[in-house]
């Protein structure tokens, strides 16, 4: 037993007087030492692993749920997954969702709390340590296993597609979902943090107007996804549809939208974790740090372009993947410029992504070598492991953006 641990928790129980709902907190985890001590006596015969579901923010939500629920497909009886929540629900369809499917139980946090303090935790995964990041391939592991997947029952699917109706679908036709980042969302959350430190990530949604175009030229709906945002997304073509500004925007849409897709362009933002756990092709585009690309997933990758300021040069990617920084001024104080990807470079990019899909997409030998070229130096680095541990065999970087920097690849 860590009995520094256990102290200081009876003396936050008597010093927290004043903090009720926390002094209470602290105690069901002391009265919980009981019940960790017997799950610990049967952990030879039973297997028990705790597990974290954070659920304030959707992406963390998502994935954390959608990873777990793949673990217990794939290790069937081998262990016996005990998850619980943290914080408050960012989406109340999914909250309800994951409770069903995973029979979360709140009292479980405390035990797995008390299995932390008495330091069980190294033995008794306590705290889930995936991080919101598939980085063992989970998902790709169980793409064919039904069990492995968050699925909608009739009535879900009725909502969804009479959704789809009222905006001109019809049977057959195929839609792409658009999930730009802005600092609208995080401006609005009731918080005492300073979420600056993230504009580093933000796009404009006119820079995705031409690529979007392209699309519904091509038969697809575009459908403009968001909770809360800046601009509005604006078009002459009604296969492009605004979503985030609609009256019909509700929690249940935005994840079964983002599960019903062909595939889904983001900037690497939260609600694009339900294509993950959907196994649906994703493009990222204007995505930083390089080094959490998102291997493990179906995908392209593109990140934003990072220059020096003293010479107008373009970072390698070595380069870039050493500045690896989350936040706007690690870049500032290394005077980094940051430049998005323009409007015909994110066209090319994504249509790169529809052509895969539609098997008409031709690579040469040349583009296969900087592929591999690039999985080379990005395996190499020292910042891999630390985000990534295996790679989607359809991830890829994005060829159009390597035809046009070879020297990026020094």
């Amino acid at each position: 037993m860590n009995l520094y641990n256990l102290k200081n928790l009876i003396s936050n129980i008597g010093h927290n007087s004043s903090n009720l709902k926390l002094g209470c907190h602290n105690l069901v985890v002391f009265l919980s030492i009981p019940v960790a001590l017997l799950i610990c006596v049967i952990s030879p015969i039973i297997n028990v692993q705790f597990y974290k579901i954070r659920r304030d923010r959707i992406g963390h939500f998502v994935a954390d749920s959608a990873i777990l629920l793949a673990l217990k497909s794939l290790h069937g009886k081998k262990y016996l997954y005990l998850p619980w929540f943290d914080g408050e629900a960012s989406n109340t369809y999914f909250n309800d969702k994951v409770n069903r499917v995973l029979n979360v139980n709140k009292v479980t946090m405390f035990v797995s709390k008390a299995y932390n303090l008495l330091s069980f935790g190294d033995k008794h995964n306590s705290f889930n340590n995936y991080g919101s990041r598939d980085t063992d391939c989970i998902l790709y592991k169980t793409k064919n296993i039904k069990s492995s997947y968050f699925r909608f029952n009739l009535n879900e699917n009725r909502l969804g597609f009479e959704y789809l109706g009222r905006n001109g679908f019809n049977q057959g036709d195929k839609f792409v979902c658009l999930m730009v980042r802005d600092s609208a969302y995080l401006d609005s959350m009731q918080s005492n943090n300073d979420w600056k430190y993230h504009n580093y990530r933000d796009s404009s949604i006119h820079t995705y107007k031409l690529m979007a175009e392209e699309l519904a030229r091509r038969g697809y709906f575009v459908i403009r996804m968001g909770k809360v945002v800046k601009e509005k997304f604006e078009s002459k073509s009604k296969k492009i549809i605004d979503y985030a500004f609609s009256n019909d925007r509700s929690d249940f849409l935005d994840i079964w939208l983002m599960s019903n897709c062909f595939f889904c362009v983001t900037t690497a933002t939260g609600l694009d974790k339900v294509c993950s756990a959907s196994r649906v092709p994703q493009v990222f585009v204007n995505s930083l740090p390089l080094c959490s690309m998102t291997s493990f997933d179906h995908c392209i990758w593109a990140s934003k372009k990072l220059f020096w300021k003293s010479t107008g040069n373009l970072l390698t990617m070595n380069e870039t993947l050493d500045k690896n920084y989350f936040n706007s001024q690690d870049y500032f104080r290394d005077f980094i410029d940051i430049v998005d990807l323009n409007d015909a470079e994110i066209k090319d990019i994504v249509m790169e992504m529809e052509e895969k899909l539609t098997g008409k997409w031709r690579e040469s030998s040349v583009d296969q070598v900087m592929q591999m070229k690039f999985w080379k130096i990005f395996k190499q680095h020292k910042n891999y492991k630390k985000y990534n541990n295996c790679i989607h065999p359809n991830a890829q970087y994005a060829t159009s953006f390597l035809r046009n920097n070879p020297h990026w690849l020094v």
